[in-house]
């Protein structure tokens, strides 16, 4: 039984099933298709590089419940143009450099609670406009020169105890400026959220208290 799965690029395909047996989603798999929606099975554990590269018709990516996700290659989703949001596993530890580049609708990226995601490459997020807040799993040790570069993030919140060191208040994160808030007995953050925090806190960003 083959544990990887690939189509030849630009591949007139629209949708697939992919079997509970796969392991890999190999290189370049599903370049260039025509695919609008997939589901990735709990049973594959790496997505390689480039596989959904210029999937400028994909809009939902669903990962089956347990999933064994580790790694999500340079390249994977770059320019899923239409995609809007990603809930990524908490097994993933690492996600390449421009996985995500060029998704320019993306508007939510969210992380499965107890995520073990250890690093975040180089240019990860680049070219990301819509894109203009994130919570950062505390198990980040690293985020990659410019990985939000031109995106539209302004807010990033993030445990109180992270690996980052990341302390609140206005930051460089990943090649841009944002206000860093804690997640510490927050149900959800939205940049009106951290309006209201602020104002109602007497907040200053200079002492970060």
């Amino acid at each position: 039984t083959s544990t990887s799965y690939g189509v030849p690029s630009r591949a007139s395909l629209t949708g697939v099933v992919i079997g509970s047996s796969v392991t890999t989603i190999g290189r370049d798999a599903f370049k260039d298709s025509d695919l609008t929606e997939i589901t990735i099975p709990a049973s594959v554990t790496s997505i390689g590089e480039g596989a959904f590269f210029n999937l400028s018709k994909l809009s939902s990516v669903t990962f089956e419940e347990d999933s064994q996700l580790v790694s999500i290659g340079d390249y994977a989703f770059y320019q899923a143009s239409i995609l809007t949001s990603i809930n990524i596993p908490a097994s993933v530890t690492s996600i390449g450099y421009f996985a995500f580049s060029r998704a320019s609708r993306l508007t939510l990226v969210t992380f499965a609670p107890g995520s073990k995601l250890a690093s975040i490459d180089q240019y990860a997020f680049i070219y990301t406009e819509n894109l203009t807040s994130i919570t950062i799993p505390g198990s980040v040790e690293s985020i990659g020169a410019n990985a939000f570069e031109y995106s539209g993030l302004t807010l990033v919140s993030i445990p109180r105890d992270n690996k980052l060191g990341l302390t609140k208040g206005t930051r460089e994160v990943g090649g841009v400026t944002v206000n860093v808030i804690y997640t510490d007995g927050l149900i959800s953050v939205t940049e009106a959220d951290f309006k209201v925090i602020a104002e109602e806190s007497n907040y200053d960003d200079t002492t970060g208290i």
